[in-house]
This record gives structure tokens, C-alpha cells and sequence, in this order.
């Protein structure tokens, strides 16, 4: 059982953030707090902005999750902002069940120019899924997390499409040996790119479908 489910793969490195311009841009930041509370419905004490200096990453992140709130009714947790989540330099953004809380990076959302270009390399490495170089999907997949009780994820049969998986050319690092990362990024692959899923993909978001995710 994971007790914190992380857009990060074992082997790939953080980018050098010194290449990355940050701007501030505090009056934004203030704003979208007031929208965060209002369109995902989480109390302004349970959202927690430090680090965060401008909305370029965390706009279109929480536009996103207000179309997953739209289509799904899901509920949201706590968000919480940290530089490093769990001393993890990797670690973009992270759910973790126990405390109800979903962690952003600071140091990833300040910059969307080095967000993207480290969703892009991993993608092409290996360590995500190919369809994982987006805002929209990094959304999609922290939100699966939320929706998804890992006790669901503990059948031989859910096991099964993992293995399935494994065998094709879509297998990557961050779901060969999580069946949590992998039934997130399933969902989030389908609802980004629902016409190139693969074939275990479909069935994972299937099994979900079937328990009303």
C-alpha cells in the first residue's frame, strides 16, 4: 500500500531550476486562492500557497481540476504548497491519503517553462507515459489518485492489466511496478488523449468504470 502517490519515477533527475526565469506576481496568487476555494470547494484555511509566486503552472492546474469537478462531482482535499515534497526533488505534485492533503511543488509550479520541459523528457525517456507532457494531464492524474481507493487496486484482477501492461511498448517506469500509478495514469491518459489509449489502459479505466470512477 502507497502512502503517497507521486508524478515521479525512480532514475530521472530534477532540472536545474536556475535555468528557469521565475517571475512574482503576488496579486495572482492572492486571486486564485479565492478561486480554489469557490470552484473546487476546499475552505480557504486548507489552502496553503508558500513558495507559490506566480499562477503560470497553478491556473491551468486548477482549470483542470474544475472540468474533473464538473464531470465527475469528485471532492477535493487539502492543497498544500512545499519547495520538496518528502526530501523527493523529483516529486511534482503527491497525494497522500493519510492526511487528505494533495502537495504541489513551489519550485515546479513557479515555472512553467521547466514543468513542461521535465514532463517532456521523461516522457521521452521512459519514466512517464508518452501522452504525460501537459498541465492538463498532470491534473488528470493527481485528481485519479484522489478518486481511486487504493483497496480497489488490491485484486488479482487489477494486478492482471498491470501485467498486460507490462507487456506492451507503453510500459514506463512510473507504472511497471505501482499498480496506483498506473491505474492513475490510465484515467488521466483516456481523459487527455481518449483515442490512443492502449489496449490494458482502456480495461483499467474499465474495472474503474464499473466501480463508478
Amino acid at each position: 500500500m502507497s502512502i503517497g502517490h507521486r508524478m515521479a519515477a525512480t532514475g530521472q533527475n530534477s532540472p536545474d531550476f536556475s535555468l528557469f526565469s521565475v517571475k512574482d506576481d503576488p496579486d495572482a496568487v492572492k486571486k486564485i486562492s479565492g478561486t480554489i476555494s469557490q470552484a473546487l470547494g476546499i475552505p480557504s484555511e486548507k489552502i496553503q500557497l508558500d513558495g507559490i509566486r506566480n499562477v503560470d503552472v497553478l491556473e491551468p492546474f486548477v482549470k483542470r481540476l474544475q472540468k474533473i469537478k464538473a464531470d465527475t462531482g469528485m471532492y477535493f482535499p487539502a492543497i498544500r504548497a512545499l519547495e520538496i515534497i518528502e526530501g523527493d526533488p523529483t516529486c511534482i505534485a503527491s497525494y497522500k491519503p493519510y492526511e487528505d492533503v494533495l502537495y504541489i511543488s513551489s519550485r515546479y509550479f513557479n515555472s512553467k517553462e521547466a514543468l513542461l520541459t521535465t514532463l517532456k523528457d521523461w516522457a521521452a525517456n521512459g519514466y512517464l507515459p508518452k501522452q504525460a507532457k501537459s498541465i492538463a494531464y498532470l491534473a488528470e492524474h493527481e485528481a485519479a489518485h484522489i478518486r481511486i481507493p487504493d483497496d480497489w487496486l488490491k485484486s488479482d484482477e487489477a494486478l492482471d492489466i498491470l501485467r498486460k501492461f507490462n507487456k506492451t511498448k507503453y510500459a514506463n517506469d512510473n507504472d511497471r511496478f505501482s499498480i496506483e500509478e498506473f491505474f492513475a495514469d490510465s484515467v488521466a491518459w483516456r481523459r487527455v488523449a481518449p483515442d490512443s489509449v492502449p489496449a490494458p489502459m482502456a480495461e483499467a479505466v474499465e474495472f474503474l468504470q464499473k466501480r463508478s470512477v
